[in-house]
């Protein structure tokens, strides 16, 4: 592949002024979960004038690219999202965010501006393509589950089918120009949990005459940490939150009821599907030992991502080509967020990796944060490894 990888760097390289100034237009204007208007005119526009192949207004706002090599062969997928966070920028950038109270504050303006690099590299070599790539721009991904709408509306299944997939992550805390990578989970599961302790509402001086939801949801929280800590494999990796608990209107009155969600996240499937009874069981006995009753609804979220273990090891061979020795990073663990690139790596084998760009210029901060910030010029590699996994997979000539 080293007459390849030469083409991949060169070509590159041309390109990064423009992905760095695609980035800022991104930056500049993000757009929250399936409002991505303006972000979706762009990327068909620029698809467009590579003359790609575009599909618009794929799960509302998603865009679908594709490149036919000079032969028929194999299909990847490269995919990038697209949707900011409901944050106020804090960086003093002078591209900072022009909609108030919308950020991209978790990169997905730099994955944009990658998969489009990428495009542009690819566009141009697509005589060494022997088959196709797809460039997936979706929609929806902070939350709302836009990867699962995109396969639903057919974008695996349309030919050219999609055989494999690869996305990057881009992590501010990790040196520039490092790929964070691991085989199997990579990322957790993502569900969450509405409860309700219902008790019976009194007098604060009188609680004797009151079954005190607050007092039971106080053993229920507790109660459930046995979960993590006694019900399951200790070499098994479990967190159960309570993020959220709302009770009471007067600091004399003790209330009917105590409302109260959080999230589970893990890597195994077994274990997920029995979280539920686990957590009800609990539930059940500590309320009824006070006499209380409960709602209780368990929603499942993303699944966990589980990178496929061969084209992992794939992806480890080209960045080493193209990042150089020392530049892989193999996760010891898995991470506990979660990503909604899972759904299309339940269907197809594929990577998902984390792509390092921690500024120099200041502090770095992690994703979601108010301040967060990248070393744009860490986009070059993500536009290098899309292209390099695209044509290796793809079996391109040398």
């Amino acid at each position: 592949m080293g007459t390849i990888v030469s083409l991949i760097h060169q070509e590159a390289e041309k390109v990064l002024s423009d992905v760095i100034r695609i980035r800022r237009e991104f930056h500049s204007y993000p757009e929250l979960s399936f409002q991505e208007f303006r972000t979706s005119e762009k990327i068909a526009a620029c698809l467009d004038d590579l003359g790609l192949e575009v599909r618009r207004n794929v799960a509302t706002t998603g865009v679908v690219g594709l490149v036919r090599g000079r032969e028929k062969g194999r299909t990847i997928a490269l995919r990038a999202d697209m949707d900011a966070l409901p944050v106020e920028e804090n960086t003093g950038l002078p591209f900072a965010s022009r909609n108030a109270g919308v950020m991209h504050a978790c990169g997905h303006d730099g994955h944009m501006a990658m998969l489009l690099g990428a495009a542009m590299v690819l566009a141009n070599l697509r005589e060494r393509i022997r088959g196709s790539v797809k460039f997936i721009f979706q929609p929806g991904e902070e939350g709302y589950a836009g990867a699962r709408q995109m396969i639903e509306e057919g974008v695996l299944d349309e030919e050219p089918r999609i055989e494999a997939a690869f996305a990057l992550h881009l992590d501010p805390l990790v040196p520039s120009n490092t790929l964070c990578i691991r085989k199997g989970p990579i990322m957790a599961c993502a569900d969450v949990f509405m409860l309700s302790i219902i008790g019976k509402g009194g007098h604060g001086a009188l609680p004797h005459k009151s079954v005190d939801p607050i007092l039971v949801s106080g053993h229920v929280i507790t109660a459930l940490q046995a979960v993590a800590s006694r019900q399951v494999n200790p070499m098994e990796a479990v967190v159960l939150s309570i993020c959220t608990i709302h009770a009471g209107t007067a600091m004399s009155i003790i209330p009917e009821r105590v409302e109260m969600s959080g999230t589970v996240r893990l890597f195994d499937a077994k274990l997920r599907e029995s979280m539920p009874s686990m957590m009800e069981e609990i539930i059940r006995g500590v309320t009824a030992a006070f006499g209380a009753t409960y709602d209780f609804a368990y929603v499942p979220g993303y699944p966990a991502t589980i990178n496929d273990g061969k084209f992992t090891e794939m992806v480890r061979s080209v960045a080493q080509e193209i990042l150089g020795p020392g530049r892989i990073w193999e996760l010891e663990r898995p991470r506990m967020p979660s990503e909604d690139f899972s759904y299309f790596l339940e269907r197809v084998p594929g990577t998902f990796a984390l792509l390092g760009v921690r500024p120099t210029d200041r502090e770095p901060v992690p994703s979601h944060n108010s301040k967060y910030a990248i070393d744009e010029a860490g986009l070059l590699a993500g536009v290098k490894l899309h292209a390099a996994v695209a044509l290796r997979f793809l079996g391109a000539e040398a």
